[in-house]
């Protein structure tokens, strides 16, 4: 049986392993989750609707506008991470703290980004191959999708 890892000498305790754990244990998960949200409520939702805000007016940039987004998703996911931290933390809210991706490893989160963009074409283009182009159709046309349509086909 190989293991995620096994092949560059990884110790067992930094490998990925799934636990099987009691329905009750998620349970508790998504309490503390909830819990964690009523710490600092006003700033969660800040960094939540401030990125899908930021998201959508990067996407109306005419022509680069959603490729920026593919971009610089990691760049922003990294600022409500660092939101999240503040609120572990117990420290006070920082104005610019959803930009402060920005700050530290801008090259390597825009890449990731540009990666993330070729995986999700690459989807995309194999899915191609089984639906004869019509999601990647329905997706660049902008138009409402129509179940009927994809239903006939």
């Amino acid at each position: 049986m190989s293991t995620l890892g096994s092949s560059y000498n990884t110790p067992p305790e930094l490998l990925l392993q799934a636990q099987r754990l009691p329905a009750a244990q998620g349970y508790q998960w998504i309490k503390g989750g909830f819990r964690f949200f009523l710490r600092n409520a006003p700033l969660l939702a800040f960094l939540s609707f401030g990125y899908l805000a930021l998201i959508i007016v990067i996407k109306k940039i005419p022509l680069a506008g959603p490729f920026l987004a593919f971009l610089l998703t990691p760049v922003l996911a990294v600022g409500v991470m660092n939101g999240c931290r503040l609120i572990a933390r117990a420290e006070p809210f920082r104005y610019g703290i959803l930009l402060s991706g920005f700050q530290q490893n801008a090259p390597a989160l825009i890449t990731l980004g540009g990666l993330y963009f070729a995986v999700v074409i690459s989807a995309f283009l194999v899915g191609g191959i089984f639906d004869e182009g019509i999601l990647l159709e329905l997706m660049l046309s902008g138009e409402p999708i129509n179940i009927d349509l994809l239903r006939h086909n």
